[in-house]
């Protein structure tokens, strides 16, 4: 498309994100939800990448991209873009995935309040009528895959390989990382730095079926309160997590963001959760970690000429199989701010990177034996009308043809042990490879109920 993007949008019957996903199967899609709200979009009419060697301007140049792709919009409406960035502006090892992505795509499934509605684009309004129409058609003859009834329990781990993504053994991999964590103990009691989030990755060959939408589904039912994503920007690569925080999300001219650092489990007994909430609440170490989001987020909107709202004392965010602190950071945005400038800036926080933010990266650059790709990079979407909601990619995991990459992180700081940062991070791994289970037992057992 060189000339005008034409939408065409109205209401459709309630129906699934599966139904449109499976039907833009062998194109890009993507998925994205937060509670009871979803959205699914597919087959990108337009879109924008930076590579590599434009890493360092990745935001800059998805901006102007989108800005483009925004100014040949015809017939009103909003528009969005999908997808994300790396973490880093450079990778120093192989890459799956290009520094950034951003997707217009031909369709979008929208589901809130519970009323669901079907977006279209072309390059002329037939084109937008027959791609709906098409679309539609499409959605309709789809039926959602339910688990079927009688398929026993699931199990809490998937069928196939697990191992440490440097490939040795799981006591070897715990000894390097107690060193690791000892040697960023070291540069913090030196005064180079106060906080480090050391990342592990696993890598897991499925040794049966585990399809990406299955498991971005898997993740959004027991994940409900986390922000739930899955990019597919071509076939052999996909990124599926579940966040628990807001890098950035533009309403207007307010800006809300969330702290979220600290962490503890939760058990399944009521009492036993309240019992590690009030521990989270009264730690020191825990406090201290949560503090420093809290004033990066604070100090970077304060320079770029916002108005930040005073924050509250941090409450308990409970994710069923671990709670945070979480601390809302809201603010006034100044005239002629976007949305990515404000991303741009507020990347990486302290809560994927460390603090101060400069010497940690460079920690992290001699510590971690893995680049990151996107894992911890911006993931989301940027309208039209300048709104916007991008959310760290935790809790992830990165298809690579026929293995996947887990990767889950620790903040460390003066008063961390090894062994129980170790134990966040397995806690972190978990509700994937739960999901992973299920997604394998859907694909085994899809059922036939539709919606």
């Amino acid at each position: 498309m060189d000339g005008g993007i034409y939408q065409r949008s109205r209401a459709i019957s309630a129906t699934g994100p599966a139904a449109l996903l499976g039907a833009a199967r062998d194109r890009p899609r993507g998925f994205w939800a937060h509670g009871e709200s979803w959205v699914a979009h597919a087959a990108p009419v337009a879109g924008a990448v930076a590579w590599a060697d434009e890493g360092d301007r990745r935001f800059t140049v998805a901006g102007e991209a989108a800005a483009e792709l925004f100014g040949r919009l015809d017939g009103g409406g909003v528009a969005r873009v999908y997808g994300g960035f790396s973490f880093s502006a450079k990778g120093d090892r192989t890459v799956s995935l290009p520094a950034s992505i951003l997707h217009l795509p031909e369709v979008e499934l929208r589901h809130r309040r519970g009323v669901s509605t079907l977006m279209a684009r072309g390059d002329s309004r037939a084109e937008a009528d027959e791609a709906w129409n098409r679309w539609a058609d499409a959605i309709v003859h789809r039926v959602e895959r339910r688990r079927a009834p009688g398929m026993g329990p699931v199990p809490s781990q998937p069928v196939g390989t697990l191992t440490e993504a440097d490939g040795g053994s799981l006591e070897a991999a715990s000894g390097a990382w107690a060193r690791g964590v000892e040697a960023v103990l070291g540069r913090i009691a030196a005064g180079e730095v106060e906080k480090v989030v050391l990342a592990r990755a696993l890598d897991f060959r499925p040794g049966c079926l585990l399809d990406p939408v299955e498991l971005a589904l898997a993740l959004w039912r027991g994940n409900s309160r986390s922000h739930v994503f899955f990019f597919q920007p071509g076939n052999g690569t996909a990124l599926v997590g579940a966040s628990p925080e807001i890098l950035a999300e533009v309403q207007g001219r307010t800006i809300r963001a969330t702290a979220v650092a600290g962490s503890a489990p939760s058990p399944a007994s009521a009492a036993g959760r309240r019992r590690f909430a009030a521990r989270l609440l009264e730690s020191a170490k825990d406090r201290a970690e949560h503090d420093f989001v809290t004033r990066h987020i604070e100090g970077v909107l304060t320079d770029l000429g916002c108005r930040v709202r005073p924050t509250g004392s941090p409450a308990v965010l409970d994710l069923g199989a671990i709670q945070h602190l979480e601390t809302e950071v809201t603010a006034e945005v100044p005239p002629g701010a976007t949305a990515l400038e404000l991303l741009a800036a507020l990347h990486p926080t302290p809560a994927v990177c460390g603090y101060p933010r400069d010497p940690a990266r460079a920690i992290l650059r001699e510590a971690e034996t893995f680049d990151r790709e996107w894992y911890g990079g911006p993931v989301g979407w940027l309208a039209s009308d300048g709104d916007a909601r991008f959310v760290p990619a935790l809790r992830s995991a990165m298809w690579k043809g026929d293995s996947w990459r887990l990767c889950a992180g620790a903040g460390i700081v003066a008063g961390s042990d090894p062994e129980r940062e170790w134990e966040e991070t397995e806690l972190k791994f978990r509700p994937m490879l739960h999901a992973m289970a299920q997604a394998q037992c859907a694909g085994r057992h899809p059922g036939a109920a539709g919606e």
